[in-house]
């Protein structure tokens, strides 16, 4: 069926930060370029990017006195929800990356903030090349990342940051795929895109079969987190945030999509999403939008996702 958005509830997601206000413009209204981009420029001045932008130390470039904690004010949760929110690369972020990326790495070409660790870690690793890619750092050093990436990668397709785990992790996977993707939207004239592409396609397969959000064996819900429709999931994986990631790459139909898909739709209500509690706790710089509430982010990004699912499974399903 058709996905038309009543213009009340565009209004309404509208009537928001420009954090949001610019991507709906974009993905569900068509707006022209130009306008677009006037919006998403103005989040260094007014909003939510604007409030975090000010709270960087000027001198270490860092948020919350620290590279990975505390959580979730420390520079890389800072700088991963900046990204989220699609605010453009500028000094301040730049900095911030090439700090990130000159105290994280290690000599495997993994990213890890424990000190005592020689060894990187990959749920990490895919946030921080998410992080420096996004922000279209120039840095040989990030093709080591990606050879790591690339040696971590497990035989069902997937990651996982648990040393000696014989299964990938919803949550890491998602989370390198993140990376990757940034990687190839950055440096699209790369000469390892092939391969880059080769390892998501892989990593695709291993989410499809689980159907994004089942166990292996039972078939039943993997994890009651995986189903919680929060934003921003920090490293945490859910099924819309999953949904997100595929209609962002625009991938192709496949019926492994509809559990999910149909799961998501019928937390509904009156055409809204309200954002659930999420399972994690800690600081927080901005309470974005209270939980059990109506969610303009979570109704945007659902609506997003319909919007490509419809086209893509028109005639099929």
């Amino acid at each position: 069926m058709f996905v038309v958005v009543p213009e009340k509830t565009i209004n309404w997601l509208l009537e928001s930060d420009p954090s949001i206000k610019w991507q709906v413009m974009q993905d569900l209204k068509n707006d022209d370029f130009t306008k677009v981009f006037k919006v998403r420029r103005s989040m260094t001045k007014t909003g939510w990017a604007a409030d975090l932008l000010a709270l960087q130390d000027k001198e270490t470039y860092m948020w919350g006195g620290g590279l990975y904690s505390p959580k979730w004010t420390s520079t890389t949760y800072t700088m991963l929800f900046l990204k989220r929110l699609g605010l453009l690369p500028n000094r301040q972020t730049v900095n911030a990356s090439k700090l990130l990326l000159d105290k994280g790495l290690k000599k495997d070409g993994g990213i890890n903030y424990i000190q005592r660790k020689n060894t990187g870690e990959t749920c990490i690793t895919g946030m921080i090349l998410g992080i420096v890619s996004f922000n279209a750092v120039q840095d040989n050093r990030i093709e080591g990342i990606i050879d790591y990436l690339l040696n971590e990668q497990m035989k069902d397709g997937g990651w996982n940051c648990r040393s000696g785990s014989k299964h990938s992790s919803f949550n890491t996977t998602l989370s390198v795929l993140e990376g990757l993707l940034a990687f190839r939207e950055t440096y699209n004239d790369n000469k390892r895109l092939t391969e880059i592409r080769d390892m998501q396609n892989l990593a695709h397969e291993f989410l499809l079969q689980h159907k994004l959000y089942q166990s292996h064996r039972t078939g039943e819900v993997a994890s009651k987190e995986f189903i919680k429709l929060a934003f921003p999931p920090r490293w945490r994986y859910n099924i819309l945030s999953a949904l997100d990631y595929f209609q962002n790459i625009d991938i192709g139909f496949d019926e492994r999509f509809i559990d999910a898909i149909d799961l998501m739709n019928n937390k509904s209500i009156n055409g809204r999403w309200k954002a659930q509690k999420a399972f994690y706790s800690g600081k927080n710089f901005i309470e974005l939008e209270p939980s059990r509430v109506a969610s303009r982010w979570v109704t945007f990004k659902a609506l997003r996702i319909n919007k490509w699912w419809d086209k893509k499974s028109r005639g099929k399903i």
